[in-house]
């Protein structure tokens, strides 16, 4: 299952990145908040037992004239 990283698993998902032997701290909402002229989002997937398995950031951003919000 995917889902979009928010205010209520943002604590589950940091701690994910922390503990994970390929987590980098480039995947942090607090390296987004460095970048304040990008948007940072994340996703995360999980298993069957509802752990995290995996997960991706991005930083997206806005180019002149841009639909992108």
């Amino acid at each position: 299952m995917l889902e979009y990283v928010s205010d209520q698993n943002l604590n589950e998902y940091e701690a994910f990145i922390a503990a994970h032997p390929k987590g980098h701290f480039m995947q942090s909402k607090l390296w987004g908040a460095q970048k304040p002229s990008w948007l940072w989002r994340a996703m995360l997937s999980r298993g069957a037992d509802g752990q995290i398995k995996g997960s991706l950031a991005v930083l997206i951003r806005k180019l002149p004239d841009s639909p992108i919000a």
